[in-house]
């Protein structure tokens, strides 16, 4: 189940960066499942996939601690700069990731699989931080 729930929202993260992209890339994803190949090697992509996810968190506290921004525009910037940061963090372009998405998305069960890593770093990085703070006290 839990798999489950990573998958869809690695899907709605799928759909709310194409939403930030800029409106004059043409970015071709019509492509036959049979041609797809991923385009971001499986390690560099499970670092990505995590950074994402830590942004999203980021990005979901300003909302939950009143950070506001005073125009639409200027909030859509701020997100869609958040993760282009990511992307030229790890010399990955908004299609290419596209492109591996959409590979993944034909090829579940490997997608399944990365994600386990993806979950495996998210969960050594949050006990890296508790184990910070137990030292400290």
């Amino acid at each position: 189940m839990k798999r489950y729930v990573i998958f869809i929202s690695i899907i709605l993260i799928y759909y709310l960066i194409g939403g930030c992209s800029n409106k004059n890339e043409n970015i071709d994803l019509g492509v036959v499942a049979d041609t797809l190949k991923p385009l971001i090697k499986k390690d560099k992509l499970v670092k990505l996939l995590a950074d994402i996810h830590l942004s999203d968190a980021f990005l979901s506290n300003m909302k939950t601690v009143g950070i506001k921004l005073k125009k639409q525009n200027d909030y859509q910037k701020f997100y869609s700069g958040v993760y282009v940061s990511v992307f030229k963090k790890y010399n990955v372009s908004q299609p290419e990731f596209y492109k591996t998405l959409q590979y993944y998305s034909f090829h579940q069960d490997e997608f399944l699989n990365i994600y386990d890593k993806v979950i495996d770093l998210l969960n050594a990085e949050e006990d890296s931080i508790l184990n910070k703070r137990i030292r400290k006290k």
